[in-house]
């Protein structure tokens, strides 16, 4: 399913993820 704004909205999705990982990653470490 498409999202309307289009592949920015992917985009920061996907950067989003990548923030959420490492802050994963970080608490482990922690």
């Amino acid at each position: 399913l498409s999202h309307p704004l289009g592949p920015d909205v992917e985009d920061a999705k996907d950067l989003l993820e990548e923030i959420l990982e490492a802050n994963r990653e970080y608490v482990k470490l922690g």
